[in-house]
Formats: C-alpha cells, sequence, structure tokens
C-alpha cells in the first residue's frame, strides 16, 4: 500500500506539476522538484526490493518448515515398516546375510528419526517439538536394550524372543505416532485454519503453538506380553 501511494505521487508530481510550471518558473523550484520525485522514485524502490526480500524469505521459510514435516513422517513409517519386514525375517529364520542387512536398514532408519528430532527445535512449532522427542526417546530406549537393533550382539544372556518382541512393539507404536505430526503439517499448510486471525498471520512462527490444536500426543505400547 505505502509503494502504491508513493508510485501515484510520484505519477501525478511528473505528469501534473511539472507541466503546471510557468516557464519563468524559478530554477530552484524546478530542481527541488526533481529531487523530490527522484527521492521519492528510489525510496518506492527501496521499499519493494525489501518487501519482495522479506517474501522471499518467508517462502523459503515455509518451505523448509513444511519440508521438516515431510522428512519426519517419512522417517518415522519408514523405520516401523522395516522394523515389521526384520522381526518377520527373524521368525522365517532367513540367511544371516540378509538378516544383517535387513538390521542394517533399521539402523539407518533409527539415525533418520534421530536427525529430524535434533532439527526440530528450528522448524517444529512446539506442538510437534514433543511429539518428535517422545518418538525419539522411546526408540533410543529400545536401541539401548538391544544394542542398537543387532540381535547378534544381543546382551549376553538376554531373552531374544522378548527383545524382538519389543522391537516389533516399537513398530507397532511408529505405525501410529504421525497423526500429531500430520495435524501440525496441516495447519502450517492452512489447512483446517477457522480463526480469522490464524488466516490472516499464517504459520511465519515456527515456535508458535497452534491456537486451534490442542497438544499433541502419541499412542503408547511399552511391548509387554
Amino acid at each position: 500500500m505505502i509503494i502504491y501511494l508513493i508510485c501515484a505521487f510520484t505519477i501525478a508530481s511528473n505528469t501534473m506539476i511539472g507541466p503546471a510550471l510557468a516557464a519563468d518558473t524559478p530554477p530552484y523550484v524546478q530542481i527541488s522538484l526533481a529531487l523530490m520525485t527522484g527521492l521519492l522514485g528510489f525510496i518506492g524502490s527501496w521499499i519493494g526490493a525489501q518487501v519482495a526480500l522479506g517474501n522471499f524469505r518467508k517462502q523459503r521459510a515455509f518451505d523448509k518448515q513444511l519440508d521438516w514435516y515431510e522428512r519426519a513422517v517419512t522417517a518415522i513409517h519408514a523405520m516401523a515398516e522395516k522394523i515389521i519386514i526384520a522381526v518377520n525375517y527373524e521368525d522365517e529364520q532367513r540367511s544371516s546375510k540378509v538378516l544383517a542387512a535387513q538390521w542394517r536398514e533399521v539402523q539407518l532408519a533409527h539415525r533418520a528419526i534421530d536427525r529430524v528430532a535434533q532439527e526440530a527445535p528450528l522448524y517444529a512449532t512446539d506442538n510437534a517439538l514433543a511429539v518428535i522427542a517422545e518418538i525419539q526417546k522411546k526408540v533410543q530406549d529400545v536401541a539401548d536394550k538391544t544394542t542398537a537393533f543387532d540381535p547378534p550382539k544381543f546382551p549376553e544372556g538376554a531373552d531374544k524372543y522378548k527383545l524382538l518382541k519389543k522391537i516389533y512393539a516399537l513398530g507397532e507404536f511408529l505405525e501410529g505416532a504421525s497423526p500429531p505430526l500430520l495435524r501440525e503439517g496441516r495447519l502450517h499448510l492452512g489447512i483446517g485454519r477457522t480463526n480469522f486471525w490464524q488466516r490472516i498471520s499464517g504459520r511465519s512462527n515456527a515456535l508458535a503453538a497452534p491456537v486451534s490444536d490442542p497438544p499433541a500426543k502419541v499412542r503408547k505400547n511399552d511391548g509387554s506380553a
């Protein structure tokens, strides 16, 4: 709006004031008007550049936040899938080579969840931050008890069946852990906003908790028999 006003005033100065000046108008008046017109044009251009830069930064931040939600949900589902496959392979007594490769996939999926959890304070809302922190804690707890998801290295004397059951329960937990993050992602996209202020202000503040969304919780599953 400010840019439009400046442009309108500049155009008016050029089209209305200029021709109206008499031929004998003192030079200092003409110089003053020329300087004023140039100054207004410069201010308008500078403001326009600042607005464009601000919009670009907001769009970049929006894209990075959305990318984080997508990567977080993908990482959660990927680990759940790889865990279930690995445990099923154990039940089927696949070859040691096949089992080692599949458990390696589980370990890599664990690292992917760690990465999105580490980035969460930068991109996630407070609710999403709490959800991903709980997920990371649950995954790490099972990893500590199973030697980082590596059955051949399970603690000596441990019941392999019980540990595999605990890992499988983690997979089930992860399968139901993403909906709270999906809700936060929908709010980030503006889907489902009913509050007028939410509609006009957007989600530019990555750490702002949503007004209408209650604290997110994930389904718990401790893997007990």
